[in-house]
């Protein structure tokens, strides 16, 4: 309460409805003051067109299956990247990847152990990459 009272406290949830399908939600709450009565203050918003947006930014820029950034985030990044760098005359590199046989693997083993060796790669990947350089985003739902 005594949070609230002066930052306010923003949460989110799921909501179940009455006919069993479920709903993300957010609520504001806030505590005033009003005449020396505390009043305490609930906005609840239904939030799943933020949610689908904010999944739908995710996938523009992010491989669903790995977390890592795709293709068309890594041109957008080149495209702001290169024309200040040659202006400054920096300096900044691009790494490519290729895992080799991975067709075999796939063929062999199947789908679901290729894509265990992709998350695997972007795992490991992501354990050396430092926080400066282009980061895995996580969708959180």
């Amino acid at each position: 309460m005594e949070v609230s009272a002066s930052t306010g406290i923003i949460s989110e949830g799921i909501h179940v409805a009455k006919d069993g399908t479920d709903f993300p939600f957010e609520v504001s709450s806030r505590s005033i003051d009003i005449k020396g009565e505390l009043i305490r203050i609930h906005i609840i918003r239904h939030i799943t067109e933020r949610e689908q947006a904010e999944k739908i930014r995710y996938l523009v820029n992010y491989d669903a299956l790995t977390g890592i950034s795709n293709r068309g985030f890594i041109m957008r990044q080149f495209e702001r990247t290169i024309e200040p760098a040659r202006r400054s005359k920096l300096m900044f590199s691009a790494m490519l990847f290729d895992v080799d046989k991975f067709k075999t693997i796939n063929d062999i083993h199947g789908h679901n152990s290729g894509d265990g060796v992709l998350r695997k790669v972007a795992e490991r990947l992501q354990a050396v990459v430092r926080k400066a350089d282009i980061t895995r985003k996580t969708w959180r739902r």
